[in-house]
């Protein structure tokens, strides 16, 4: 009877957090995705760039009831920030562009605001023509 409460609880408490996430998965894709391009030259504030590296997870499968290793790779990553209109935002670039690009030049910036927060997405930054 008690085992039967506690396993009602924790399945009611799965389900309301499984709830919440989708539902923040939700809010997010509809405030950034497809919003509406803007463009406007910007300024280089920073640059950044993260070294590729894997690694190791144990995944388990329950059909052999054993963990087995699982290797992520994640790609390097150049990242530039942007000061556009007085707004702040950043997003991975092309190698040759992050090499090619000093702090304090200016580039074209595509940009979107969000839809409910209005928060200020940068979509895209290339050289300026």
């Amino acid at each position: 009877m008690i085992a039967d409460f506690i396993l009602n609880a924790l399945l009611v408490i799965l389900v309301i957090i499984t709830v919440a996430i989708f539902g923040f998965l939700c809010f997010v894709m509809v405030d950034s995705a497809f919003v509406p391009q803007e463009q406007a030259v910007g300024v280089v504030a920073d640059k950044h760039y993260d070294s590729a590296y894997s690694e190791v997870v144990m995944v388990y499968d329950s059909g052999t009831k054993t963990s087995l290793p699982q290797t992520i790779y994640h790609a390097d990553d150049w990242r530039l920030t942007v000061k556009v209109l007085g707004h702040r935002g950043s997003t991975s670039v092309s190698r040759q562009l992050y090499e090619t690009t000093a702090i304090g030049q200016e580039v074209t910036v595509s940009y979107g605001h969000g839809r409910i927060t209005r928060s200020f997405y940068v979509k895209k930054i290339s050289a300026k023509s």
